[in-house]
């Protein structure tokens, strides 16, 4: 089996008060288990309370896209992470950025709607980056995006679409 060290969660608090778990995937993070999340990768979360109150575990040696029962192989990691500020950032849900790829996660207790808010996401960071058209955009997902599920095992289901960041008009 190949191994792909991997975070399974991290996040920022999410806007809530009292107890919060780190289970549930949502914008603010949680159990993502996104398996491009490796060394060397960018996730971008949309800051929710002062001071982002980040946090990261669960870390893989390997599972697959979808975590289906919650099984994964366990790893131990010492990790050195670097938090950036970026002020006026206008994600809504987690954008993971590969060399290769841009990666927007949605997340509901519909899969169906969990892919809607992925590809929505994606829509919007080509706009922003390409200055492509919503149309353009929107027809770009279904041309050149990888579509995946995330998380299925948690209740809120995960989606992800992926897209080439070296894909031009």
């Amino acid at each position: 089996m190949p191994l792909r060290l991997h975070f399974g969660t991290a996040g920022v608090c999410p806007a809530v008060d009292g107890p919060i778990s780190t289970v549930p995937p949502g914008v603010h993070g949680g159990n993502v288990d996104n398996r491009e999340f490796v060394a060397g990768t960018s996730m971008f979360y949309p800051v929710q309370r002062e001071g982002a109150l980040f946090w990261a575990g669960d870390t893989h040696f390997a599972e697959g896209d979808g975590e289906v029962n919650g099984t994964a192989i366990e790893a131990h990691v010492n990790a050195t992470i670097q938090l950036v500020l970026h002020k006026g950032g206008r994600a809504r849900n987690p954008i993971l950025e590969t060399p290769e790829y841009w990666i927007c996660h949605g997340f509901s207790e519909d899969l169906d709607e969990a892919v809607r808010e992925s590809v929505l996401e994606m829509i919007a960071l080509l706009e922003r980056e390409w200055g492509i058209t919503r149309v353009e955009a929107y027809s770009l997902c279904s041309v050149a995006g990888d579509l995946r599920v995330t998380p299925v095992v948690d209740g809120v289901k995960g989606a992800h679409i992926a897209m080439r960041r070296d894909i031009k008009r």
